[in-house]
């Protein structure tokens, strides 16, 4: 009950001062750095049980053959475990080391990235600081490499990209997504290619909706066998049903970036990056479309590419006179997020 009366208490505060936050400003800067530390303390201090993934992480702590094959759990992971180990003989202490390598890289980002910097930390407590920080921890790690490599990316530095990817990789697996991206750019969203950003979504759901799955279509052999196998866990209960397209959250985040490519032209002049992320974003919105009769894949991809939202969903300050209302519709999109994580999807155990 704490660790979410904490996590509230953060949040809340963040949304009431961002409203009076200051582009590099000192004072802005301070407070931000105070509530990154207090992120830090509720991941690394919260206790076992009150997240969905943190009882497995005790289990794979005590025995390392748990759950799944050795040979598909990172040897990051391996290696923390055994620091671990020998410094604190806890689990609490892997718990600390991860919420100290992910929290911080992705704040440091977050401000080289955007002026918005409490707007943007407030869309991040409210969703991915409990969907990765206090749940995928590994992943979490790994996520703030890739945003890290797209700060690269959009300052046309491929090496540090790529060396960012294979911090990530080190992390965790699911990093190859980020190799796709290598090929983009921050260049201006010409007209011919907004036509395309604003018509690959709806042909994804012309496609749902005709029965057509671009996945299953595919004649490879690879992907016929593992569709077999999800099929099968899906039977048995295993895994879990199809996603709702149509659910309001997913909805909402489409409706976000299709206003913020309405008024690109606008945004652009106050944040250059923007054309970069949109490209980012549209990766994650038509993955999870595409990928939606298997619903683990969709959403891991989907928010592995979704976390660039943080400072996407920010830029919204640019695209309304007065900024107030931006501001504020930011404010409600996340604090409903946060609400719907906790009571609906249950994220987070009241103990």
């Amino acid at each position: 009950m704490i660790t979410i009366v904490s996590l509230f208490l953060v949040v809340l505060t963040v949304a009431f001062l961002c409203y009076f936050e200051t582009p590099d400003d000192k004072v802005t800067k301070i407070l931000y750095w105070t509530f990154v530390a207090l992120l830090c303390i509720i991941a690394a201090l919260r206790p076992v049980g009150v997240d969905k993934d943190s009882i497995n992480y005790m289990l794979m702590y005590y025995d390392p053959t748990y759950g799944a094959d050795s040979s598909t759990v990172e040897y990051s992971f391996k290696l923390i475990v055994k620091v671990v180990d020998f410094l604190f003989g806890d689990v609490r202490g892997l718990f600390v080391v991860y919420a100290l390598l992910s929290i911080p890289l992705r704040a440091y980002v977050l401000q080289r990235f955007t002026g918005q910097i409490l707007l943007g930390l407030l869309i991040w407590a409210c969703h991915y600081f409990v969907f990765q920080d206090m749940t995928q921890i590994r992943v979490a790690v790994s996520s703030a490499f890739f945003l890290l490599g797209i700060f690269f990316l959009a300052e046309k530095r491929r090496w540090p990209f790529m060396g960012c990817f294979v911090g990530a990789l080190f992390f965790h697996y699911s990093s190859l997504l980020m190799l796709p991206l290598v090929f983009l750019s921050n260049r201006p969203v010409g007209r011919r290619e907004r036509y395309v950003l604003l018509g690959v979504i709806p042909l994804m759901y012309v496609l749902l909706i005709a029965g057509i799955d671009p996945i299953l279509s595919l004649p490879i052999p690879y992907i016929q066998e593992k569709v077999e196998i999800y099929e099968k866990m899906r039977d048995m209960g295993i895994m879990a049903d199809d996603l709702n397209v149509f659910g309001l959250t997913f909805l909402m985040r489409v409706l976000v970036y299709y206003f913020v490519l309405w008024k690109y032209d606008i945004i652009v002049k106050k944040v250059p990056s923007v054309s970069l992320l949109l490209r980012v974003y549209v990766f994650s919105l038509c993955s999870f479309l595409l990928f939606s009769s298997f619903s683990v894949f969709a959403s891991r991809i989907s928010e592995f590419y979704g976390i660039v939202e943080i400072v996407l969903f920010a830029t919204l300050v640019h695209a309304f006179r007065p900024p107030i209302i931006g501001r504020t519709i930011v404010v409600v999109y996340a604090l409903f997020t946060l609400c719907f994580d906790l009571f609906n999807n249950h994220l987070l155990n009241m103990i």
